[in-house]
């Protein structure tokens, strides 16, 4: 059974990068900073997965505003992730297979949230909460608030005001956008010395 089921998913997988012409929806992959591709998938697969792709596939019938309507009836749409990031989602939409690889947690976290892919969301957010310690934490946040995962940013926040004197000292806080710095700084659970929080914005503003 195995075996069976082994082939199964095999056979899904390459029916997406051989192309198939059963196909009925294009995902156009992309952001600033990546690379794009196009991904020809089918449109029950990731309807099943997500309601927000189901709400966008029904209103493919009566509105072109989120999605254009192409030659053989496929649609196009547009998301905004790394493609290679989103092979794993798209892996788990057709097989149930699931990698969780820590260079894309954050940029996932944000799609599956967007989407509302709940199993993946709550995989990558338990992932990270593990992932937080002083030397990932400040470049955590700082891919939290580019993704904009509001969530993500509050628990590297606290952890950050909790363990002041180790994070805000360690050489990654150079990472940190300046108006998150000024936020953290003005919060008055800081756990730090004066002098600490000096000389870490001293390091700060000379990188």
């Amino acid at each position: 059974e195995d075996a069976l089921f082994e082939s199964f998913q095999t056979n899904l997988l390459r029916s997406l990068k051989e192309g198939d012409s059963f196909t009925d929806v294009s995902l156009h992959l992309g952001r600033q900073g990546s690379g794009t591709a196009i991904i020809n998938c089918h449109r029950h697969m990731l309807a099943a997965q997500s309601p927000v792709f189901a709400q966008l596939f029904l209103q493919a019938a009566n509105s072109s505003q989120h999605l254009t309507s192409a030659k053989g009836g496929k649609v196009s749409l547009r998301v905004e992730c790394d493609p290679d990031a989103f092979n794993d989602v798209i892996t788990y939409m057709y097989c149930g297979r699931i990698s969780v690889r820590a260079e894309h947690a954050v940029e996932l976290l944000s799609i599956c949230v967007h989407y509302e892919i709940e199993p993946l969301s709550r995989l990558y957010s338990q992932f990270l909460d593990s992932y937080l310690a002083v030397e990932t934490v400040n470049v955590l946040l700082t891919s939290a608030l580019q993704f904009g995962v509001e969530a993500l940013v509050e628990r590297c926040e606290g952890f950050i005001v909790r363990n002041a004197s180790q994070t805000m000292t360690h050489p990654t806080m150079e990472v940190v956008p300046e108006e998150e710095l000024c936020r953290l700084l003005d919060e008055d659970a800081l756990q730090i010395l004066e002098i600490e929080a000096f000389v870490a914005v001293l390091r700060w503003g000379r990188a």
